[in-house]
């Protein structure tokens, strides 16, 4: 008798948005997290995240609640 195992066909990759004013954390942290299943967009403010969100789904979003305009807390509202 067989056994295989089944094989998940939706494995695509995951899709993280990091939100930061600060750039510098933005590469540190899309290069810690890119990788074979993990995609990451990075927006360095609030209102550049909501012109992303329009044509974006991520999965997860990361974000700095003290931004200058729109902070974290504004973007989820």
């Amino acid at each position: 008798m067989s056994h295989h195992k089944k094989t998940n066909k939706t494995n695509k990759k995951k899709t993280i948005m990091l939100i930061d004013d600060q750039t510098p954390w933005l590469e540190l942290m899309s290069l810690a997290l890119e990788g074979e299943s993990i995609h990451v967009i990075t927006a360095e403010s609030g209102e550049k995240a909501l012109e992303l969100l329009k044509s974006k789904k991520p999965d997860l979003i990361l974000s700095d609640i003290r931004m200058p305009v729109l902070s974290g807390f504004d973007l989820i509202e």
